[in-house]
């Protein structure tokens, strides 16, 4: 009984809830945005029918002398009180000097209190509404002109209650509710009966069996009831007992060959001296091939080395091609469309590009003999606009938008431009890999002291903490294998040490990343 009920706690309670849990929640969500549009469809069908209202009523006040007589007025709103019980007030104002005074209502010691905004509207000739909540309920509150001769002389206020339509709208909740919980009842058994005549029955002769073979018992079979999953489980079950019981046997034969083969080496004590020769032997063999697996590790250490080589130059040549194919992709377009505006300057993005994977080529060609780059006075601002520009294509196929917000005055430093540009062309690169699904790329510059600042914010997955430990580590990467090599970071932290200057990375999984990059300012760098 104790393992029946497990089972059920185990297997059939939880796929109920989650069946439960299923229909509950689309149940509740369509019931929900049903009663909403519902009632919002007959909110907006009570206020044009009290709009018109209000309309036929100011249009029923005859003319100026009616206007002006309040007993006549007021005669005429007990009459409409009387026939219409969803009208809570009515007012009867007239203009004077562009603004209403009160001549009759049906609750003159608390009159309807009409905004600026609603009095601005009658004066102009315009009917006004708002939807109010007071002690007796929620109530349209609507006024129209009234008009003599094209003239606006004055207005009618009135006050339609939505008691009545709440209380309906407040059944029917109750109703749907009812409805869902009547549902998810019936589901509720209907699984129950399902999943112990289809799961439970058959998952409770299979613990049976194994109970019996843990006790011993190794002639168990089970009975397949069903062609289903479980059923082939059964059949797996049989076959895998028929293969303890086959090992048994072979084991029990092993046993007992082993008894016989002790007994005879016993007997053969001489043949000790030739057996711990033949040790010797195998043992120089052993340590022949060790020394075979040494060379071979050595080997292995070489072959890791151009491995690494060869997944710098993967990533190197990898960003600056997917730029220049994303620039190719629209300046083809542009060519088919016949619109060539900006087929100057894509051309020279392209050749950029082309220069930046020669360069790389000849980067990885030279490791054994690295060259010290060009260094020459640079504007910060510059480098990251056009590297913004460069990655515009990955930007637009993400949809994701860029804002550039640069500092107003040049940002001087020294470097050189295609290192500084690979830094924050790997930083874009990354910041768009983390957006799959669109996003925005902020890219901030601005001047600190004797610092000057670059930021490269996202708005993607971020990274875990655990993770922000090792994002400076050659080959380590969160994304797919064939995606990234684990080098960018690295690459971008060794270029920032040869240019003096230091990366930190802010994150928080779900909400973004930050890239801080900070280079020493050279104050004249830029002059003349």
């Amino acid at each position: 009984m104790a393992d029946r009920l497990t089972l059920r706690l185990r297997l059939q309670t939880k796929i109920i809830l989650l069946m439960v849990l299923i229909v509950v929640t689309v149940a509740v969500a369509f019931t929900y945005l049903d009663l909403k549009l519902s009632e919002r469809a007959l909110d907006e069908d009570l206020r044009g029918r009290a709009l018109i209202f209000a309309e036929e009523l100011a249009a029923a006040v005859g003319d100026r002398t009616e206007l002006g007589n309040a007993t006549l007025l007021q005669g005429i709103i007990s009459r409409v009180m009387e026939a219409r019980r969803n009208i809570r007030q009515i007012d009867i104002l007239v203009a004077e000097r562009n603004r209403l005074r009160l001549v009759a209502s049906s609750r003159p010691e608390r009159p309807v209190s009409l905004t600026r905004k609603a009095q601005r509207a009658v004066i102009r000739g315009q009917a006004a509404s708002e939807l109010v909540q007071g002690p007796a309920g929620r109530g349209w509150e609507v006024v129209a002109p009234i008009r003599l001769g094209g003239q606006v002389v004055g207005a009618t206020a009135v006050v339609f209650s939505l008691r009545r339509f709440d209380e309906t709208a407040a059944h029917a909740r109750w109703q749907s509710l009812m409805l869902s919980a009547t549902t998810v009842l019936v589901i509720l058994v209907l699984m129950t009966l399902f999943l112990r005549r289809t799961v439970e029955r058959p998952l409770r002769r299979l613990m049976e069996g194994m109970r019996r073979v843990q006790a011993g018992d190794l002639t168990t079979q089970i009975e397949p009831q069903t062609t289903d999953e479980l059923g082939e489980l059964a059949h797996h079950f049989n076959r895998m007992i028929a293969s303890v019981r086959e090992g048994h046997e072979q084991n029990r034969q092993l046993f007992e060959r082993i008894q016989r083969l002790n007994e005879e080496l016993q007997e053969k004590v001489e043949a000790a001296t030739s057996e711990l020769a033949a040790r010797n032997a195998e043992l120089h063999r052993t340590n022949q091939a060790l020394f075979s697996i040494q060379r071979r590790v050595s080997q292995a250490d070489r072959l890791a080395l151009a491995g690494r080589l060869a997944a710098t130059f993967a990533h190197e040549i990898g960003t600056p091609l997917h730029s220049l194919a994303g620039h190719l992709e629209l300046l083809e377009k542009e060519l088919s469309d016949g619109a060539v505006p900006h087929q100057r300057d894509r051309l020279g993005i392209v050749r950029s590009q082309i220069d930046r994977i020669v360069e790389a080529v000849n980067g990885l060609l030279s490791l054994s003999r690295p060259q010290q780059g060009r260094l020459e006075a640079l504007d910060l601002n510059r480098v990251v606009r056009e590297t913004g520009a460069l990655i515009q294509p990955a930007l637009a196929a993400r949809q994701i938008s860029l804002q550039m917000e640069l500092s107003p005055v040049p940002l001087p430093v020294y470097g050189d431009v295609r290192r500084l540009e690979q830094v924050f062309l790997n930083l874009m690169t990354n910041a768009v890999d983390a957006m799959q699904e669109g996003g925005r790329l902020i890219a901030r510059t601005s001047g600190v002291d004797a610092t000057v600042v670059a930021t490269v914010e996202d708005t993607g997955v971020g990274i875990a903490p655990e993770d922000l430990r090792r994002i400076f580590n050659p080959f380590f990467t969160t994304k797919e294998i064939d995606r990234g090599t684990g080098l960018g970071l690295f690459v971008c932290e060794q270029i920032l040490k040869e240019h003096q200057g230091k990366i930190s990375v802010e994150s928080e999984p779900g909400k973004g990343t930050r890239v801080i990059v900070s280079l020493p300012r050279r104050e004249g760098a830029l002059a003349g």
